[in-house]
């Protein structure tokens, strides 16, 4: 059996430098050539400029641009949508609970 308790791999330069050719050559081979360039200009600038292991984005930031992010994946990973929403609907939650419990804890010294 699998373990599903597996790390994600770790976010390097490299990767997302890869990522964003790939999405690139996605959005050429669509006809969406904007999107291409826009892609590309965004790994160039990362490979020039971007740290090599950047810090993931906290859960706060994934929740504040989680609206932004929909309708990409809604045009790039369809299939995706249903799993990011239930995830970062999770993660709202989660943090709603957090910041409730440390409420709670204040009001208690």
């Amino acid at each position: 059996m699998a373990n599903t308790n597996c790390a994600p791999n770790p976010i390097t330069r490299e990767g997302l430098v890869s990522d964003l050719r790939e999405l690139a050559e996605q959005a050429e081979a669509s006809g969406q050539r904007w999107v291409a360039l826009r892609a590309l200009k965004l790994a160039s600038h990362i490979e020039l400029h971007g740290p090599a292991n950047p810090v993931p984005a906290s859960a706060d930031k994934i929740i504040e641009i989680r609206e932004t992010m929909v309708p990409l994946i809604r045009r790039f990973n369809p299939e995706g949508l249903i799993k990011f929403m239930a995830i970062t609907s999770e993660l709202h939650r989660c943090r709603l609970e957090l910041l409730e419990a440390e409420r709670d804890s204040a009001t208690l010294h």
